[in-house]
């Protein structure tokens, strides 16, 4: 096994022998000839700055857009189903007032019925009567 002093090389591993690095150093020398990795003494060419810029602008003016695409769709939404909520609501005072004059209109012939059904029962009765009447004076009655 390398110390931790010297870089480890894929060669090195008895797997890696035949793959991506077979001979070259996964690990960067220690070389003090290398330029700092500060991150205080970075500089970037002017380009590479706008180009990031105008990318980042252009990214969040994408997403802006699209929020305010949503958020248009949304009230639009909002809308629609606000007057499917009222059309639903006319809908059941419709059907409510509908129900109320079928069930009056139930009920009235409910009540004409028992009404014929008493009269007709007062129209034997009467028969019956006149028969009795007619029978009783020597009349023939048809049955």
């Amino acid at each position: 096994m390398p110390s931790h002093a010297e870089p480890f090389t894929a060669s090195q591993s008895p797997g890696w022998r035949e793959g991506l690095w077979s001979d070259d150093k996964v690990t960067p020398d220690r070389d003090s000839s290398r330029r700092s990795t500060d991150a205080s003494r970075l500089t970037f060419p002017l380009q590479l700055v706008v180009i990031i810029v105008s990318s980042v602008m252009a990214a969040s003016g994408a997403v802006w857009a699209q929020n305010v695409y949503q958020r248009q769709e949304m009230l639009g939404l909002r809308s629609d189903v606000r007057d499917i909520k009222t059309t639903m609501e006319a809908l059941k005072t419709y059907q409510g007032s509908q129900i109320e004059t079928l069930q009056k209109a139930h009920d009235d012939l409910v009540r004409k019925e028992a009404l014929d059904a008493v009269r007709i029962e007062e129209t034997r009765v009467i028969i019956a009567e006149i028969k009795g009447f007619m029978t009783g004076t020597g009349v023939k009655v048809a049955k």
